[in-house]
């Protein structure tokens, strides 16, 4: 994993995070001709548990780009 700085798990988690939450936000509120409560709190109970879950996604994808890549070496494979 990388010491230092932010790492991808985090970068892939924010980043599909708040795209979701962008188109999401976007496609309801375009659709609509009014702009009350009652769309506001709809849209809300639509685009949080969305952009919790791909950005847990996100955060999962991430961690498979964290992983150091292990390269077996011939000694390893000799001794098996």
């Amino acid at each position: 994993m990388i010491k230092s700085g932010i790492t991808y798990s985090k970068k892939f988690s924010g980043m599909m995070g708040s795209l979701t939450a962008f188109i999401c936000g976007a496609l309801i509120f375009t659709r609509s001709s009014t702009f009350d409560l009652n769309l506001l709190l709809h849209g809300l109970g639509i685009i949080i548990p969305a952009a919790l879950i791909v950005g847990y996604l996100g955060f999962q994808i991430g961690k498979i780009f964290d992983l150091p890549k292990m390269k077996k070496s011939l000694n390893s494979v000799l001794k098996k």
